[in-house]
């Protein structure tokens, strides 16, 4: 507990601490410009290519963790949230992987705005599977340590609750006030 504490503090005094003694007042913003379409789908196909490899490894983890005695002792209901947690990050990595080989095929590997916008649209519906696979796991981690399935399924919900609130709702939000539009 001691030394979970203390890595937690010196982490948080890392990444929040050295910022903000090093911080320097902010620059005003230029004019907003259109950023060009090229650039766009740049940032897209490299988003999705950031979230791909650790989409992988959980799903990894999730694979090699059926293969468990552990895992094995579970209860069907809980074997079965670790079923769906894995078949959700596998869909959402398939939601990633597909922009890449959309723009190559249908699109030769030409900027469109069409192909923008379907691309946008996977990458953000990747987050869903996603955060469903991250809470099932968690769930089922959580069972395993409480033996208490209820309390599992609560954990689990309000991890699954807080992803979206950090993907789609902070953003969206953000949006909002920055944009008057919803």
């Amino acid at each position: 507990m001691a030394v979970g504490t203390g890595l937690a503090a010196v982490g948080l005094c890392l990444h929040f601490g050295l910022g903000m003694a090093l911080r320097r007042k902010a620059k005003p913003l230029p004019p907003e410009s259109e950023t060009p379409l090229k650039t766009k789908i740049e940032q897209l196909l490299t988003e999705a290519r950031v979230i791909i490899p650790g989409g992988q490894a959980l799903l990894g983890f999730q694979l090699v963790a059926t293969l468990t005695k552990s895992f094995q002792a579970l209860p069907g209901s809980m074997q079965a949230v670790h079923a769906a947690g894995l078949l959700s990050v596998a869909f959402s990595i398939l939601l990633l992987m597909t922009p890449a080989s959309l723009h190559r095929l249908a699109y030769h590997g030409e900027d469109d705005p069409q192909f923008f916008r379907i691309g946008s649209a996977l990458v953000i519906a990747a987050e869903l599977p996603l955060a469903l696979g991250i809470a099932a796991d968690v769930a089922v981690v959580f069972y395993v340590v409480s033996e208490d399935t209820r309390s599992a399924i609560a954990i689990g919900t309000s991890v699954f609750v807080s992803l979206l609130t950090a993907w789609y709702g902070l953003p969206l939000w953000h949006r909002e006030v920055r944009h008057g539009t919803a």
